[in-house]
């Protein structure tokens, strides 16, 4: 499986590269680095990609496990961990507080040379439809504002997703909705009781550079859990 060029290659090289970075990467770093914006995307995607990866990892280690099923679920949970892992390296070489010797400890390349642009703050608010086709679903689809493409804006590494239960008065933007989830990847649907079918549901979305940085709200669209 071919990675990005400044990740380890094979098996092997990626288990150990990823292992330097998830062991150095602990909850008190990603508060030294200015991450703690982060710590929601880190706790519920990049770990669990990596979980999923190094327990892969060691069954198809073991000779006595080593079964085609492993090693097709080992390929997935490579590639799963390969995109997060690609994300995290993006986040941590646009922090100003992590140096060349705190990338170097967690086996990842230095700052290149003239690496250390700013990354823009979000100046336009994601568009977006909420489908409502599965029943005790809400599945949130997200682009740019006006685009046609899918692609998020430059420096952009996701959406936060503001949501709440309403009813007659419509919130004048995000700040006024309770929930907060964030999102690299369009759609993002949320889940709910059978009780709440029939409740009205306001959103509102903005954009999140890779430094943590927000851009506008988007205007706040209502809809009914089916």
């Amino acid at each position: 499986m071919k990675h990005s060029r400044w990740m380890a290659a094979g098996h092997e090289g990626l288990h150990d590269q990823g292992k330097l970075t998830v062991e150095y990467l602990n909850n008190a770093r990603v508060t030294q680095f200015g991450l703690s914006g982060y710590s929601s995307w880190i706790a519920n995607t990049f770990q669990p990609a990596w979980t999923g990866f190094d327990t892969a990892f060691a069954a198809w280690l073991n000779p006595a496990t080593r079964t085609q099923l492993i090693i097709t679920t080992l390929t997935n949970a490579e590639r799963t961990f390969a995109e997060a892992y690609m994300q995290m390296y993006n986040i941590l070489r646009s922090s100003p507080l992590i140096t060349d010797t705190d990338m170097e400890a967690m086996g990842l390349p230095k700052h290149p040379s003239g690496d250390r642009t700013p990354t823009p703050v979000p100046t336009t608010y994601p568009d977006y439809t909420v489908d409502t086709s599965v029943i005790r679903q809400l599945a949130v689809h997200f682009r740019d504002h006006n685009s046609e493409s899918r692609a998020k804006p430059e420096g952009v590494h996701g959406v936060e997703i503001k949501w709440g239960f309403g009813g007659a008065l419509l919130p004048a933007d995000g700040e006024e909705l309770p929930n907060s989830v964030f999102d690299t990847h369009s759609p993002y649907t949320i889940t709910f009781a059978g009780s709440e079918r029939g409740r009205t549901v306001y959103f509102c979305l903005r954009w999140e550079n890779t430094r943590g940085e927000k851009g506008p709200w988007s205007e706040v669209v209502s809809a009914v859990v089916p």
